[in-house]
Order: structure tokens, then C-alpha cells, then sequence
């Protein structure tokens, strides 16, 4: 059986670590999750081929900005996704960086991690890794647990 490869970036270590642990959770040994904490570190890794890369979209102290980064990564890599993940609550931020190339863009709100875990998922699915029935039951177990709230 195959393993998807994400890329997760991030420069706030404590949410790097939160979200390599969440995927590794609810995912297990079928991925391999690869940390980077700027975007340069990713880009000098991106030869591995991910299936999938989640980046922050506000990088400190950086040359590259997040769009450079999705344009670059999607000429060298057309087949891999990549998400955004910002605390920023922005419909124009998210249409200028799906319109460079983001396959999405997610809120980090209290649902974040899971809306990630359907992408990851997915893309599972579309490999042969997990079953789509298995990824329609999660779907419905994650909304009757936000109907319960």
C-alpha cells in the first residue's frame, strides 16, 4: 500500500507540530508528513514530489511571498495540491491565491483540522489508499458532531 507525502508549513512551531500530530492521528502510517517552517526549506525538499502541501499564508521575515511560492510549486508540480491554511477571514485573499494556483484555503477556526483531514482523504481516495464509503462516514460523523454543539 502507498503513502501520500504532505508537505506542512508552517513558522509557528506549536501549530506545525499540531497539525503534523492531527494527520498522524487520523490518518496514520498511510502518510508521511514532512515539516518546514518557511517556505524555502520546502522549496529546496520539493524534488520529493508531494501529493499534497498546507502552508500558512503569513510567513515572517520572508523574501518569497506565499503566491511566488504556489506559482513556482505548480509549474515544477501541476498534480500537487496545495491548501492555505490563514487565521485571515478573507474572501479577496482566498480568490487571489486559488486564482495563483491553490487548490483551497481554509479558515483556522475550530474546524480547520478536520476540513483538512477530508482533503487528505480524498486524495487517498483518488489513490486506491482508503475506501470512499469509509470518507463518506467520516464526512457524516463530522457533521453530527457540529449539529450536537
Amino acid at each position: 500500500m502507498g503513502k501520500i507525502k504532505i508537505f506542512i508549513i508552517d513558522d509557528e512551531h506549536m501549530q506545525l507540530t499540531l497539525t503534523r500530530m492531527f494527520i498522524k492521528k487520523v490518518v496514520g502510517e498511510t502518510v508521511l508528513v514532512l515539516p518546514f517552517e518557511d517556505l524555502h526549506s520546502a522549496i529546496g525538499e520539493i524534488n520529493y514530489s508531494p501529493d499534497l502541501i498546507v502552508t500558512d499564508y503569513s510567513f515572517e521575515d520572508s523574501t518569497l511571498s506565499t503566491e511566488e511560492f504556489i506559482r513556482f510549486t505548480k509549474h515544477k508540480l501541476p498534480n500537487t495540491k496545495i491548501i492555505v491554511m490563514s487565521a485571515t477571514n478573507n474572501a479577496e485573499l482566498a480568490v487571489d491565491l486559488i486564482q495563483n494556483g491553490a487548490d483551497g484555503f481554509i479558515i483556522k477556526d475550530e474546524t480547520a483540522l478536520y476540513k483538512l483531514e477530508w482533503v487528505i482523504k480524498d486524495i487517498m481516495v483518488d489513490q486506491g489508499i482508503y475506501g470512499r464509503q469509509s470518507f463518506l462516514v467520516k464526512i457524516k460523523n463530522f457533521f453530527g458532531r457540529l449539529i450536537k454543539k
